[in-house]
This record gives structure tokens, sequence and C-alpha cells, in this order.
């Protein structure tokens, strides 16, 4: 009962949402001195007269070792069964004094086929005692990030870091902090509920690293991951007859992308996708002819030409002053024999 002493309640309305309704709601409270924990309910109504559950959850605020920080806390509620008809929620909290200072309304990330994303699940490899490791083997444009804990009734807070590469140059590429995310697994009424998937910005990366907070426990076993992104798609004009030949691979190709509009005169946007769609057989190796000195300068990139040039003229002084010297050395052995 919403009237109860130990209960409090809260109405939310989502006609600012539109039609889109939240998966989720994210609670913020201010955090008592010696921890909560609060069972909360979450009711749905289309005229705030009739209400049906949409979500249960427990709220944990364990706190840490200063009155700044928690050690651990689990805000978030999953919702389950919200149509557009569906104006108000009713957010119930019992158990004890709670102070809500905000609620946010996580929208469903999108991950589903029509999404024309491509994904791979990944085991992490253990990285030090309290973070992992993903090599996606590539270098991809990832917009979304799952963390799958192997553990039920578990929650992980983690921060993302990325870099493109494992070396760069003669050292390893610094890591690049992302997102900080909290990986969650609980068991409700036979199913189980993860935390959903973390948007990015879809910039290209290779490696990935899950950092654990240093207040939690490290799990028994490792994490898996998800990762989702969007196949780049290629536009290119064909010469000659079919078959074709495309060749990847090539180290140091200079970039030769042109505007659609170049490509395609009279483009619109969406025309490139009435066009027929290339499909490749299997991969055959073949060896690379060898590449010439105009090749492999032309390929260069600008700061490498410029350190071929200034080793040219050192080389070209040095035969300078080499050709002086030979020259001074032979007037001398004249002037000597003349004497």
């Amino acid at each position: 009962d919403p009237a109860a002493p130990t209960a409090r309640a809260w109405l939310l309305d989502l006609q600012p949402l539109g039609r889109e309704r939240p998966a989720a709601l994210r609670l913020a409270w201010a955090a008592p001195a010696q921890g909560l924990e609060r069972r909360a309910a979450v009711q749905a109504s289309a005229d705030a007269q009739s209400w049906e559950d949409v979500g249960i959850a427990t709220l944990v605020d364990v706190p840490g070792a200063d009155a700044a920080s928690a050690a651990l806390r689990q805000p978030r509620i999953v919702l389950s069964g919200l149509t557009p008809q569906h104006r108000y929620l009713r957010l119930v909290v019992r158990g004890g004094v709670f102070n809500l200072q905000g609620v946010v309304a996580e929208l469903a990330v999108p991950v589903a086929a029509e999404t024309g994303l491509d994904s791979a699940r990944f085991t992490l490899q253990a990285d030090g005692e309290r973070a992992w490791r993903l090599d996606a083997g590539a270098l991809l444009p990832a917009s979304l990030l799952q963390v799958h804990l192997a553990e039920d009734n578990a929650v992980a807070p983690l921060r993302v870091l990325r870099r493109a590469e494992g070396r760069v140059g003669r050292g390893d590429a610094p890591w690049r902090p992302v997102a900080l995310l909290t990986a969650y697994r609980f068991q409700r009424d036979g199913s189980t509920l993860q935390a959903p998937a973390q948007p990015l910005d879809g910039a290209l990366a290779r490696q990935w690293r899950l950092e654990l907070d240093a207040r939690v426990p490290p799990p028994a076993a490792p994490p898996q991951a998800t990762l989702w992104w969007r196949a780049p798609q290629v536009v290119f004009a064909a010469r000659g007859g079919a078959p074709f030949t495309l060749a990847v691979g090539r180290e140091k190709a200079a970039a030769v992308a042109l505007p659609l509009p170049t490509v395609l005169p009279g483009w619109e946007a969406g025309a490139e996708h009435r066009l027929p769609v290339a499909t490749v057989g299997a991969l055959a190796a073949q060896s690379a002819a060898p590449r010439g000195v105009l090749d492999s300068l032309r390929d260069a990139p600008a700061d490498q030409r410029r350190q071929w040039l200034l080793w040219g003229l050192l080389v070209a002084a040095v035969g300078v002053l080499g050709g002086l010297a030979w020259r001074l050395c032979r007037e001398m052995k004249g002037k000597d024999g003349e004497g």
C-alpha cells in the first residue's frame, strides 16, 4: 500500500516522451551514512486510476571508505510491459526513509536485426586481478557494448577504455577512457535480467579494457562482452568487364575516396542503396609485386618523405664535399710534382 508509513510514492508523467517508453528508471538519492536497502516497485496507468505492475527492484547503497563515495550502488529498475497508452508511472519505495533527488528514464537501445548492426560476443581475457581485455581482431567502429556477468545476483561497476592498436611505433598505444557502466545479472520470476547495452561513439578501436571498481570484489569467473558495429558500405565505379577483383590489405595505400555525387551523377540521399550489391567469394592470398622506389615514395606519409629528403640532401652534401676534397688533393699533388 503506497499510503503505508514505511512507503513513499512519486508520480511520473511520460507525456514529454511522446510515444516512446522507458526501458528502465535510474534513481538518484541522498546517500545516508549507514547505507540503505529498499524495495522499489513501479506501476503504470493510462488514466492514473487503475494501475498495473511493470517493474520491481532492490535498491542498494553500500557506503565506501569516505562519505563522498559508495562501495556499491544499484539504482536501476528495469521496466517491462509498457505501451504508448501508459501515460503515468507511480514509483513506490518501501522499507524506510528514502530521499529521492531525481529520476532518469532510460530509453531502450535498439540492438535488433532491423538496426543493421553486426555483432560478436567475446570471452574477456584476464589483464590483472581486476581487469579484462577484449581484442576484436580488427578495427571496429563499435557503437554498442554489453557486458555479461557469469554469476547471478551480481553487480560490477566498470571503467571502459580502448585503443586502436596493441602497439604504436616502439611502445604500447595509450588506453583512452570511453565510459563508465554498471553491469549486473539478477534472477527475477524465473528469468535473467542483465544490464542493457552501453551506447558508444563509434570511433575505430581494436582493443578494449574493462577495469573493475576497486571497492568491489572480483567475480569468480571472467565476464563476456558483446560488441555491435555498423559495417561500412563502399560505393565504387568498376572499369572494364566482369569478373572484377577486389584487392585488400595493401599497406599504406593512398586514399582515393571521392564524394558520392562525383561517382553517381545526380545523386540524392539514399540513391546508393538502389545500386547492385557486390559480393565476394573465398579469399585468396596473392603475392604482392615488388614495389619500386617511386611507388614507395608516392605511398609514404609526408613526414617520411621529408625525412628521406633530408637524408638525400645530407648524402648529396657529403658527395659534394668528397668531390671537393678529391679535387683539392689532386691539385696539391700536381703542385708538388712541379716543384
